[in-house]
């Protein structure tokens, strides 16, 4: 609490020493008469008691802010942090006030030669310098003060009771925009340009060349309209005409030096970023998959990344070129006509803040519009990955209806953006031209410019304003880039909450022997589902087992769960009495391979399929030979037109459905794996594709632990151990004689 007054105190002092500052200015050091008669013989081109207003304006909100913060310490700062833009618009009112007085004044001869010429400069710095202050005091005095009150508070609580902190902790997942901004700022995204130092600088290099070289033209171009219109300058059109024409080679060179370096880095950039966030996307958990659209996904990898790198570099390079240009332009608008430049600078403050309101909506709805395109995109991916369904139903019209929609609610969100741009152009550009052709021509008239300065100072700040628009679009840009990379970032600084690398057992050789512990499961996506309760059983090396039981049941969980897609919620499920989290993520799925009921095959060749995940020296042609065979795949490979060098179609459509299944079981025979588990291998098959894929697996079964889950009495019969499961828990465990004895439920399921 002390140091919350402190604060108070040294905020009111400093708004009372601005008013006795300003009054000593007034006073000339001590004729304070002069406070007096400046009132009476008011004079807007001569008086300076005018500029007394500010520092009383300034003086009163800050008592009212003081005595506001003592009365209700803890909600009086928010309260003040409310009004900064009261304190930020009196400021900006002072600064322009200032520098129209300073216009008005600097026509005025007798003034300019008299006394009151160096007061006025002294008052002009210091009410400049007031207003600055004013906003800096107003934004660290009150937050100092509220933010050591709240410390304060917040050590009692900590005193008091450890359990308060944890309940005043701000929720790490409420992000605001600045917290947004930390993540996924500008900087982070030029973190991915340090390799590409070298093409940056060499870019950099030629692109303050070309700048440099676009600020004279301006200045030539002045000239050459004067030589045309005014015959006494006529002598000079050729020379300055050569002038401009090697300037102009110069530019012209230096512009494409640039732009090839730079292109060529955004390139690199973007490759880079892609990288980064398929890297990232490849390693997370299952159950990630499970909750995110692969629309969303695939968006973030291409337009997402796109506008991100893109932006970036093209940015980079449109911000540097135009501050330079900005800088320099400002030098000589300033040697051309320091007045006109004064009244084009008058407008800044007005540019920036539409800018930053528009920059603010803009970002806002470009969010909108990337996850309306990611939605989009969504019907997209559908469709094309199930053109036959879509094909079998009639829904083409459908499907482009819907497709059409989605996009029809991206174009109501850039309608708006549209519309707000055109206002933003209004508010920028336009305005200030006319007001600076009318300023400039009344010096003209008063000869205080000449007709050659006006033409370059009309064309430098045509030039000024086509650099902060550039700028502008700049920011607007970076809004952009902000939206796309906050979820790009996101995505690629994600932590899987299974990560691949967490084990570490790499045993050369195991028995096979399986294990459920006590196992409950839910899915991430519906936690409040019970999947698995309480489940318990083993299979012992170089035994078939099957799991049976209605669908829905939790048998596909069982698998997936030995296979380290999933954790269980409760238990473990272990392989030889190591939980298979402990196990390396690749040599466990070496120990363990899996043939699904709808096995996915890529769009690449037979025997690319069948080595998929392998090293190259992990596999040998003998062995594809060897797994094929197992598989009964080997006969109907050599049929095809190039044999295994056939190319199997997008998720395997060249192919049957017999002839997919034997393949994705000769990818998983090819790795000789110790536990095969098989998941309705053969529920999609035909009779005599059943009999072959039947045949295959009775192969691959020698020395292997299998456990397998079928509906097809002649599949289950041939188990070793038949478990049934119902609901998530296990009801009857045996041989298919012993559970047909009991006639309980598997004796049921086998009758119906």
């Amino acid at each position: 609490m002390v140091l919350s007054l402190v604060y108070i105190y040294i905020f009111i002092f400093l708004s009372f020493l601005d008013l006795l500052t300003t009054a000593v200015i007034f006073a000339h050091g001590n004729q304070w008469n002069l406070l007096w008669t400046d009132g009476q013989g008011y004079n807007f081109s001569t008086s300076f008691v005018d500029f007394w207003i500010f520092p009383v304006v300034r003086t009163s909100l800050a008592i009212g802010a003081a005595f506001g913060i003592l009365r209700n310490p803890i909600q009086g700062p928010a309260n003040c942090k409310k009004y900064e833009w009261l304190i930020t618009f009196v400021s900006a009112v002072n600064l322009y006030y200032a520098c129209i007085k300073l216009l008005v004044y600097s026509h005025d001869e007798t003034f300019i030669a008299g006394p009151k010429l160096t007061w006025f400069w002294v008052l002009f710095a210091w009410s400049l310098i007031g207003s600055a202050l004013f906003i800096l005091q107003w934004r660290y005095g009150t937050i100092q003060s509220g933010e050591s009150q709240q410390n304060a508070s917040i050590n009692t609580e900590t005193s008091s009771s450890t359990d308060g902190l944890s309940d005043t902790a701000k929720d790490p997942d409420e992000k605001t925009f600045l917290e947004l901004v930390s993540r996924a700022t500008i900087g982070k995204m030029l973190s991915y340009s340090v390799p590409d130092w070298p093409l940056i600088l060499v870019g950099t290099i030629f692109l303050v060349g070309a700048s440099l070289g676009q600020i004279f033209l301006p200045l030539f171009v002045g000239k050459v309209i004067t030589a045309i219109v005014q015959p006494e300058h006529q002598s000079n059109f050729v020379n300055i005409i050569i002038e401009m024409a090697g300037i102009a080679v110069a530019v012209a060179i230096c512009s494409g030096c640039r732009a090839g370096c730079l292109m060529y880095y955004m390139q690199r950039l973007n490759i880079r970023i892609r990288n980064a966030l398929f890297q990232s996307i490849v390693v997370q958990e299952i159950g990630f998959f499970d909750e995110v659209r692969t629309g969303d996904l695939t968006s973030r990898l291409t337009s997402d990344v796109t506008t991100m790198s893109d932006t970036i570099g093209l940015n980079f390079n449109i911000f540097l070129r135009n501050l330079i240009k900005a800088i320099g332009v400002c030098i000589f608008m300033f040697a051309l006509s320091w007045r006109l430049s004064v009244v084009t600078f008058l407008g800044l403050p007005l540019i920036f803040m539409v800018s930053k309101v528009y920059g603010s909506y803009y970002k806002k709805t470009q969010k909108v519009v990337q996850d309306r395109f990611a939605k989009a995109n969504e019907v997209a991916q559908d469709v094309c990955s199930s053109m036959q369904t879509v094909r079998s139903f009639a829904n083409e019209s459908g499907e482009i209806s819907e497709y059409k929609q989605r996009l029809f609610d991206v174009l109501k969100i850039q309608i708006k953006q549209a519309m707000s741009y055109t206002v933003y152009v209004w508010c920028t550009k336009e305005f200030l031209l006319v007001f600076t052709l009318w300023y400039g021509g009344q010096l003209l008239l008063l000869d205080k410019i000449s007709s050659q300065g006006f033409i370059s100072f009309i064309l430098y700040q045509e030039e000024l304003g086509e650099c902060f628009s550039e700028i502008g679009d700049v920011y607007t840009g970076m809004m952009q880039a902000l939206g796309a990379a906050e979820k790009v970032f996101e995505l690629i600084e994600r932590k899987p909450k299974l990560g691949i690398d967490d084990g570490t057992e790499n045993p050369k050789q195991i028995q096979g022997h399986i294990s459920f512990k006590n196992v409950s499961f839910s899915y991430p996506s519906r936690p409040d589902q019970t999947v698995l309760e309480n489940v318990s059983f083993e299979v012992n090396p170089g035994e078939v087992v099957a799991l049976v039981g209605p669908s829905g049941g939790g048998k596909s969980s069982c698998v997936k769960l030995l296979q380290r897609f999933y954790e269980p919620t409760a238990g473990s499920v272990c392989l030889d009495g190591i939980d298979v989290s402990s196990y390396e993520h690749q040599r466990l799925h070496e120990l363990v391979s899996l043939v699904g009921q709808e096995p996915v095959l890529y769009a690449r060749s037979v025997r690319e399929n069948i080595v998929y995940g392998l090293d190259s020296d992990q596999y040998s042609e003998e062995s594809i030979l060897h797994a094929s065979k197992l598989a009964n795949a080997h006969d109907f490979i050599m049929s095809l037109c190039d044999k295994y060098n056939t190319e199997t179609g997008e998720k395997g459509t060249q192919l049957s459905g017999g002839q997919k299944q034997r393949v994705a079981i000769a990818r998983a025979l090819v790795r000789n794996p110790r536990v095969l588990l098989l998941d309705e291998a053969t529920s999609a098959l035909d009779t005599e594709s059943e009999y072959l894929v039947q045949e295959a697996l009775e192969h691959s079964k020698s020395h292997r632990t299998v456990l397998l889950i079928a509906h097809r009495l002649s599949t289950v019969e041939r188990a070793d151990r038949i478990i049934v499961i119902v609901k998530g828990k296990v009801e009857e465990t045996g041989s298919h004689v012993e559970l047909m004895e009991k006639q309980g439920t598997y004796y049921n399921l086998v009758y119906r």
